[in-house]
């Protein structure tokens, strides 16, 4: 089956149409929350920040696990696309559940209860869509130009989403105050209902949206079972701590998204107490941040063509044969054994250790039954007994010859 596969401007944007998705609910989340929160649910900021931070943990811890399990699963409408609808309708329904202020005459810990569930409810659901999502573009195809066109468009998309949050809601929430509240003129309302359904609003058309990409994209390139049965939750952390690379994008990328993180969140406080500006002019200012994307995210093809290798060719000036002693690698102690399963085989310590029991302990060798393959497993010395080393000299030198005996 050919990978490399050219699609349509519609598969193209129903998948991107994911993206706009997700923004429409989770940057309205992003953005919007903390200042519900302070500003009109009635939390303390001391406790929304606290909130905020152990939501973001229990991101790092969760986001391994689904990543494992959707690698495992096999829905019956794609396994990935699948995780649209499964994730999406709950999604969709936590981001809503969020912006209710049912509990306002309620007691102040019911609240910041109520708070808690929601909201780490949402960015769990949110991970479950998000992932699935990420690796859903190279199931569609394996192209390299295709996968630059989908990631550009997707970040148009994503960027698109952006504006219509940071600039939409506050004309929105203003519109659907009451007019006593002064409209768009006036700083942004905290009127309860108009935020709810502002958010019940952008959470429709996020759902169809959703369902929209799910329709619109054919899974064509999938992991298959043997490659899935690989694939554990320590995988993520193991290639973090070796591979120094992976840990320099991580760090470029949480950087970043700190950074973008407190100036999206930290705009509305500031336009609205620092400068008392009106629910107007705090959407001119949360929407300048997606200008600069509109401009340089559709110039990323033709800049990848620009400066990408184009039909590059190599020519091999000199070989040079010299010749090297490798020493033979000292036996395995327990530690040294454990290491290099691991790195070499991607092996736990556990199953390192089960499968180093039954190499002592015997395996079923035809005709020979039941043999004892290794020494026993446990050790902290790279000591070979005199009978070991004249048993392998023998047996090198009847095999092999006297010129390979040491």
């Amino acid at each position: 089956m050919d990978r490399a596969i050219k699609l349509t401007w519609r598969e193209r944007i129903g998948y991107c149409s994911g993206e706009l998705a997700q923004n429409l609910i989770y940057q309205t989340v992003s953005i919007w929350l903390l200042f519900y929160y302070t500003n009109v649910y009635g939390l303390q900021p001391g406790v929304a920040a606290v909130m905020f931070l152990i939501v973001r943990i229990i991101d790092v811890l969760w986001d391994p696990f689904v990543g494992t399990f959707v690698d495992h699963s096999y829905p019956r409408w794609g396994k990935y696309r699948s995780w649209l609808i499964f994730g999406g309708i709950p999604l969709a329904g936590a981001a809503i559940l969020c912006f209710w202020n049912g509990l306002a005459d309620a007691d102040y810990f019911v609240k910041v209860i109520y708070a808690y569930v929601t909201y780490v409810g949402l960015s769990m659901l949110y991970t479950l869509i998000n992932v699935p999502y990420g690796a859903l573009n190279s199931s569609l195809t394996r192209d390299t130009d295709e996968i630059t066109i989908l990631t550009s468009t997707r970040m148009f998309m994503a960027n698109c989403g952006g504006l219509a949050v940071g600039s939409g809601i506050p004309l929105l929430v203003a519109f659907l105050a009451p007019a006593a509240m002064g409209g768009a003129s006036a700083s942004t309302p905290k009127d309860p209902g108009a935020w709810f359904t502002t958010m019940l609003i952008y959470s429709i058309v996020g759902l169809a949206l959703l369902f929209f990409c799910f329709s619109q994209c054919k899974e064509r390139v999938v992991m298959d079972a043997k490659e899935a049965d690989n694939v554990k939750v320590s995988d993520l952390w193991t290639e973090f701590l070796r591979n120094k690379p992976l840990r320099v994008i991580a760090f470029f990328f949480i950087t970043a998204f700190a950074m973008m993180s407190v100036g999206n969140a930290a705009g509305s406080y500031f336009m609205t107490s620092n400068m008392h500006g009106s629910a107007a002019e705090l959407s001119i200012f949360m929407g300048l941040g997606s200008a600069p994307s509109f401009i340089f995210m559709p110039l990323v093809p033709a800049i990848k063509k620009a400066v990408g290798k184009k039909n590059a060719s190599f020519e091999i000036k000199e070989i040079k044969t010299t010749e090297k002693t490798k020493k033979q690698p000292l036996p395995f102690t327990t530690s040294t054994l454990q290491q290099e399963a691991g790195k070499k085989l991607n092996f736990a310590t556990g199953k390192t250790m089960r499968i180093a029991q039954q190499l002592y302990e015997g395996v079923e060798i035809k005709g020979k039954g039941s043999i004892g393959l290794i020494t026993y497993l446990r050790t902290d010395s790279t000591r070979i007994s005199d009978e070991a080393d004249a048993n392998a000299k023998e047996f090198i030198k009847e095999h092999y010859g006297e010129n390979y005996v040491a």
